[in-house]
C-alpha cells in the first residue's frame, strides 16, 4: 500500500484496470479475471514481491545425483561446490542489485510487463523459489494477495 500511496498515477491506473475488468465480468470476481485478465495487477504484485521479498534468502543443499564430488562454477569462477554443501541465495540482495534490476529502489511495475519481462535475467527473481522446490502454494498466495474479502 505504501508504494501505491507514493505513486498516485500507478494507483489510479490500477484502479481503472480493476474497474474495466469488473465491467467485463458484470461485477463478478472470477479466478480468471484476477489471475489472468488484469496484467497490471500482476505487475504490481510482482514488483512488490521483488522489492519486499517474503524470505530474505533461500537455502538449498548441493546434492549431486550423478556420483560426482561437486558442482563446478566454471566458466564463472574456479570453484566447485562440494557435494553436501549448503548453498544460500540472497533474494533480498539480488532484488536490489543494479546489474539484475536497473534502478532497483524505484517502484516500477512496468519491469514485469510482457514486453519488459524478457529483460529479467533467468533465476534473478524467485519470490516462491525455483525449480522442483517451488512453493506449491504460489497460486493460492497470489490469489490471497490480489483479493481481499470485506467482512464486518
Amino acid at each position: 500500500m505504501y508504494e501505491m500511496v507514493m505513486q498516485p498515477a500507478i494507483q489510479e491506473r490500477l484502479r481503472n484496470d480493476i474497474r474495466e475488468g469488473l465491467k467485463e465480468t458484470k461485477g463478478e470476481v472470477t479466478y480468471d479475471l484476477v489471475m489472468n485478465e488484469m496484467p497490471y495487477l500482476n505487475n504490481i504484485v510482482n514488483e512488490i514481491l521483488r522489492m519486499y521479498p517474503v524470505l530474505a534468502l533461500f537455502d538449498r543443499k548441493c546434492e549431486m545425483t550423478d556420483g560426482s564430488d561437486g558442482y563446478s562454477l566454471e566458466p564463472y569462477g574456479d570453484f566447485k561446490i562440494p557435494n553436501g554443501m549448503p548453498v544460500m541465495f540472497p533474494a533480498y540482495a539480488m532484488s536490489y542489485d543494479e546489474k539484475l534490476f536497473p534502478n532497483p529502489k524505484h517502484f516500477d511495475p512496468e519491469r514485469f510487463s510482457p514486453e519488459n519481462k524478457e529483460n529479467i535475467i533467468s533465476g534473478s527473481y524467485f519470490p516462491f523459489g525455483l525449480g522442483p522446490h517451488v512453493c506449491i502454494g504460489e497460486r493460492f498466495a497470489m490469489m490471497q494477495v490480489k483479493v481481499r474479502e470485506n467482512s464486518k
